[in-house]
């Protein structure tokens, strides 16, 4: 159980981070358009609060990964780690970042309940220990 409660929170905490810096990355594109430039300047994404804490969380969520990866299978660990994609449409829908609508919410449940179904009948465990 502890595996699957270190990927879920890597998922989450990669969910959260995309959602920060796209809405950081928004927030600077904004701000170099007004200046007459194409693309956001790193000096517009380091002044941007939010694209600053998704890569905060993102630092926070690899070392979930690597502690999730270290207390167990590759196989289990990568596959609770999609939900990172869903959570980042959950979160950037609840900060106003993104507008998701009816047929991407059904695209996320399905995604989920594949996940879910996947991991009950596959039953990842660990493999030979030589190659």
């Amino acid at each position: 159980m502890e595996v699957a409660v270190l990927a879920v929170a890597a998922a989450a905490g990669f969910g959260v981070a995309s959602a920060l810096q796209y809405r950081g990355v928004v927030g600077a594109s904004q701000t170099s358009e007004r200046l007459g430039i194409q693309a956001p300047a790193l000096s517009s994404l380091l002044r941007s609060r939010g694209w600053l804490l998704g890569l905060l969380a993102d630092g926070v969520a690899t070392l979930l990964q690597v502690l999730a990866l270290g207390a167990g299978p590759i196989a289990e660990v990568q596959l609770i780690l999609v939900l990172s994609l869903p959570l980042s449409l959950v979160v950037g829908s609840a900060i106003g970042t993104v507008k998701v609508l009816g047929h991407i919410w059904v695209a996320v449940a399905v995604v989920v309940t594949g996940l879910a179904g996947f991991l009950v009948l596959a039953q990842p465990g660990d493999g030979p220990a030589l190659p």
